[in-house]
């Protein structure tokens, strides 16, 4: 049979990604031995352009997965497939538990209720829909079956059917994974407690062995260029056998950086310097909220802010970088509780920060508090970015939570500024730091972009840098003295799949010429990565260090030019 699996991610503003759900569906028809295909829709198409999708495929099943954002799309994408005769399957967390009203908009044959790989499999063997598990139609439902106990079960999958060197490329060279499936803690806000109730009286927290973990890793790493991983598990540290193993044995195995979510109070510091030995450069965690009532009563996150200090103190010295999420708007905000958010973020200074309005979800405690209140306003949102509030909130008028939502999220590069010179004081280098030392007044000449600091890695190489853009010029006064002049050159990673050429780097001292080194990784493997230059001078009296980046020509495509971390080491007097 040709199934058409459909995932869209239409204004979400989360950015291209690899959804583990439909590949572990993908997977796992393919292994029955069906002909699969997928559409990642990251723009709505209109009826022709999905007619000519629909021609292409030619399924005999569509199966949409999606989120509650997307129920607006996928209702439309299922209303057309209809149209053609073609049996279509709603699935993944929104058609779990909002079946009701997925069924009611009578756009789908059926819906899949929980775990979907064997049910779609079933399907498409040709078994009645009246007897498969886990299916919902307009005059049956049928019970959930088993989870699936042994995840080893699941076949390793090379992601062949979705667009992954895309993918992989607009996120950096970094592949995502999972180690296994749920998590319980029983935050409000979050359908994992609705998960549990669903198929209450089994393990609902499951884990894949190492070894199946690691075929996945060999897998992915030699068929794509993967620079690092991404575990996107809810909480990464909660399997202590589980982690001890990995500890282990992935630096020796990989040796590749890899970011993951852990869950302040669960980890101690010593916990983060070994997941830092074994190549954690980067921790996501939620404090949600700053106001320890709020956080603990309403979202139901049982933590105190003395606890979020230590962990954001800890990752700082450890050199881990952190992403903190928050939200904004729950039920029972107020001007006051709002700015607790803020302020405990301004403490804390996270590397990135990311802040978001409140949606209550169908499944979730928040979401059913909200309908028996009349709080929740029905509006149908692409993403918790938005200019509108979903609840209506007693003490709190849109208009002034909306203007403190914005005022936040551009506090929030402030914040991120904050958190790059507080890391910075653990990593200086050199008698004078030409990062730390940096400020606008440095900047002479600028080319397209401002002059910033940034920290860039390659591979497990991570460095503070001065971004310049060509044509750019940044001058330090210095006294007198003998010194070395260290930087790694290079552009950015993020730029190199973009065109353009290369970069010239000079570094001067008042008219003398030190440094003239083209890099260009573009064209020339060698240049990729740090190139590292070592350069010995003497100034007599004090002087004018100048840092000079120009192109190669006019061509001024993406040439996100990186000083890595220079600094000046004092050898002695003139």
């Amino acid at each position: 049979m040709h199934i058409l699996l459909t995932y869209p991610n239409i204004g979400t503003r989360n950015g291209p990604h690899y959804p583990h759900g439909v590949g572990s569906l993908a997977a796992a028809a393919t292994a029955a031995g069906h002909k699969v295909h997928v559409r990642l829709l990251e723009q709505m198409p209109d009826r022709e352009q999905w007619q000519a999708i629909l021609d292409e495929s030619q399924p005999d099943l569509h199966a949409c997965s999606f989120g509650s954002h997307q129920w607006p799309y996928a209702r439309e994408l299922m209303t057309w497939t209809r149209e053609d005769e073609i049996p279509t399957l709603a699935g993944g967390v929104h058609a779990t538990f909002a079946a009701e009203q997925v069924l009611a908009a009578d756009v789908c044959d059926w819906v899949c209720v929980g775990e979907g790989e064997d049910a779609l499999i079933d399907l498409a063997n040709g078994m009645k829909p009246r007897e498969i598990a886990n299916l919902r139609g307009y005059d049956f439902t049928n019970p959930p079956r088993p989870l699936i106990a042994d995840l080893d079960e699941l076949p390793v999958y090379g992601r062949r059917h979705f667009p992954m060197e895309e993918i992989t490329r607009v996120n950096g060279g970094e592949m995502t994974a999972l180690i296994g499936r749920g998590c319980p803690y029983p935050c409000t806000y979050c359908c994992n407690a609705a998960w549990r109730e669903l198929y209450r009286g089994q393990a609902w927290v499951r884990w894949r062995s190492l070894d199946h973990l690691f075929a996945e890793l060999d897998l992915l790493r030699s068929l794509y260029q993967v620079d690092s991983f991404y575990f996107e598990d809810d909480i990464f540290t909660l399997n202590r056998e589980f982690l001890d193993g990995f500890l282990e044995q992935y630096p020796r195995r990989f040796g590749v950086p890899f970011r993951a979510y852990l869950r302040i109070g669960s980890v101690e510091r010593d916990d983060l310097r070994r997941l830092r030995d074994a190549g954690l450069v980067m921790a996501n965690v939620g404090i949600e909220h700053g106001d320890e009532r709020m956080r603990v009563e309403v979202l139901g996150r049982k933590m105190d802010n003395e606890q979020i200090v230590d962990f954001f103190d800890w990752s700082r010295e450890l050199g881990i970088r952190t992403r903190a999420f928050h939200i904004v708007g729950v039920p029972g905000e107020t001007p006051a509780t709002l700015q607790a958010t803020r302020k405990l973020c301004r403490r804390v200074a996270p590397d990135e920060v990311q802040v978001s309005l409140f949606e209550p979800y169908p499944g979730t405690k928040l979401y059913r508090q909200c309908l028996e209140d009349g709080s929740f306003k029905g509006i149908e949102r692409d993403t918790y970015f938005d200019e509108q509030a979903a609840i209506t909130l007693v003490d709190f008028p849109e208009d002034e939570l909306i203007a403190t939502y914005h005022a936040f999220c551009d506090e929030a590069k402030e914040i991120e500024d904050h958190a790059f010179v507080l890391a910075l004081q653990y990593r200086r280098r050199g008698e004078i730091d030409l990062v730390a030392e940096w400020s606008p007044d440095c900047v002479q000449q600028m080319g397209a972009e401002p002059v910033a600091r940034k920290r860039v890695r390659f591979g497990n190489d991570e460095r503070f840098c001065l971004f310049t853009h060509p044509r750019s010029l940044i001058a330090y006064d210095i006294p007198p003295g003998r010194y070395r002049f260290r930087a790694g050159l290079a552009l950015d990673p993020i730029c190199l799949n973009w065109g353009g050429g290369g970069a010239r780097f000079l570094v001067q001292v008042d008219e003398q010429l030190l440094l003239d080194r083209m890099i260009d990784p573009k064209h020339n493997e060698q240049d990729m990565g740090w190139t590292d230059v070592d350069i010995s001078f003497t100034a007599t009296a004090p002087t004018t260090l100048r840092l000079l980046t120009q192109p190669e020509s006019d061509d001024l495509t993406a040439l996100w030019a990186l000083w890595g971390h220079p600094h000046l080491v004092w050898e002695g007097d003139a």
